[in-house]
């Protein structure tokens, strides 16, 4: 089941990286937020929808990424994919 979340995660990260105009795709270990993060604030926020919207359809289980737990952890969910996955997986 990681992998597929992986893969969801990938691939709504490098849509809205394609729909900015943004020519890079990413890969576990690029750091997507904060210092020298590839998002900014708003293609996060767009994103992290996505792959919610995307783990209800593949799942049938909503979640909601951008929690307390999230903003509350010493190491952000969100700072690269590998990560993000491992908090998404902790979700579903």
């Amino acid at each position: 089941m990681k992998d597929k979340i992986e893969t969801i995660i990938l691939e709504a990260l490098n849509e809205v990286l394609e729909d900015n105009g943004i020519d890079h795709k990413l890969n576990s270990e690029d750091i997507l937020f904060g210092d020298k993060g590839i998002l900014d604030s708003m293609d996060l926020v767009n994103a992290l929808v996505e792959i919610e919207s995307r783990i209800a359809d593949e799942f049938d289980k909503d979640i909601s990424i951008v929690n307390e737990k999230a903003f509350s952890m010493k190491n952000s969910p969100f700072s690269n994919v590998n990560r993000l996955t491992e908090f998404v997986s902790e979700l579903v």
